[in-house]
């Protein structure tokens, strides 16, 4: 975050308060400091769940939250690309973007892609645009339980029909 805040001129914490909690009316949260005293740029925040879906929601839309562009549209398109294969799985295949784990679930009849962000100890938004569905989960899991919100995800994807022409 080094990088940011030389371009900016601002601390971490300010930016993303001025251009991200701010205008999604996100005003509750905990964002850790390394030693240094410096916010890391993708990690350590943890809020509450409705302010979770919020950013699901901005994620969603491309980037706008009540009629307002909050974050590129085309940044939020390649950030839910995968920029790096990371690999196939009983629940398909899985990617990582920018910031973000891309799938595409084949634990369906007709696999569909999604994305999700994966905080730690089990903070999760996932996001299924071509569904039109957001969801999120707070827990408390361990490191080696991480993957169950995944499994559990996919299981959920199950249970709708989900069309052939998506």
């Amino acid at each position: 975050m080094l990088l940011l805040i030389k371009i900016t001129g601002i601390p971490t914490a300010v930016f993303a308060e001025e251009n991200l909690f701010a205008p999604l009316g996100i005003k509750k949260y905990t964002w850790v400091k390394d030693p240094q005293g410096i916010n890391g740029g993708g990690f350590s925040i943890s809020m509450n769940m409705e302010d979770m879906m919020k950013i699901g929601l901005l994620l969603l839309k491309y980037g706008r939250y009540a009629s307002k562009q909050v974050i590129s549209s085309n940044w939020i398109t390649k950030s839910q690309s995968p920029q790096q294969e990371v690999g196939n799985g009983e629940y398909g295949t899985f990617g990582y973007g920018y910031q973000f784990w891309t799938c595409n679930s084949s634990n369906t009849q007709n696999p569909i892609d999604y994305f999700y962000a994966n905080g730690i100890y089990g903070q999760y938004i996932f996001v299924v645009p071509k569904l039109n569905i957001v969801a999120v989960a707070k827990s408390q899991l361990q490191k080696d339980n991480q993957s169950l919100p995944r499994l559990y995800f996919e299981e959920f994807l199950r249970s709708f029909e989900i069309p052939s022409n998506l």
